[in-house]
């Protein structure tokens, strides 16, 4: 296609305009299939892992994703996970977001984890660092 192509393009492709994943090179499909086929690896990790492969013919494993989704006809909201994150229904965005400021090692998976077994713990951990920001 051209130069000014991203990853986010290539989702698009798979998922809502489906006919322009034609126009792909496969150079275009080579350069983000490993970044699309970690994102995918959230909701199918065994398939995922199946293609994890610095010999796999990419191109080719970035076809047969795009052939599993082909009913699809739109982003399924399990693909952009940061945005599903920040929703909880126990701690309000701005608790969230202050907790990860202190603790940004942590993934957001993790931090979902964390935020669904460790109730108890952030609550206490909150208190502190809310403390901590009025100083």
């Amino acid at each position: 296609m051209n130069d000014k192509i991203d990853f986010t393009h290539i989702v698009d492709f798979i998922f809502k305009n489906r006919n322009n994943y034609y126009k792909l090179t496969d150079e275009d499909k080579k350069k983000f299939f490993f970044i699309i086929n970690r994102k995918f690896a959230a909701k199918y990790p065994l398939q995922a892992d199946f293609f994890n492969s610095k010999f796999i013919d990419k191109d080719s494993a970035l076809d047969v994703w795009y052939n599993y989704f082909n009913k699809m006809s739109n982003i399924p909201s399990w693909y952009w996970t940061k945005t599903e994150k920040i929703k909880n229904n126990k701690f309000t965005n701005k608790e969230v977001e202050l907790f990860k400021k202190y603790n940004e090692y942590f993934s957001d998976k993790d931090l979902d984890f964390i935020f669904k077994y460790f109730e108890d713990e952030v609550r206490d951990e909150l208190k502190i660092l809310k403390k901590y920001e009025k100083e």
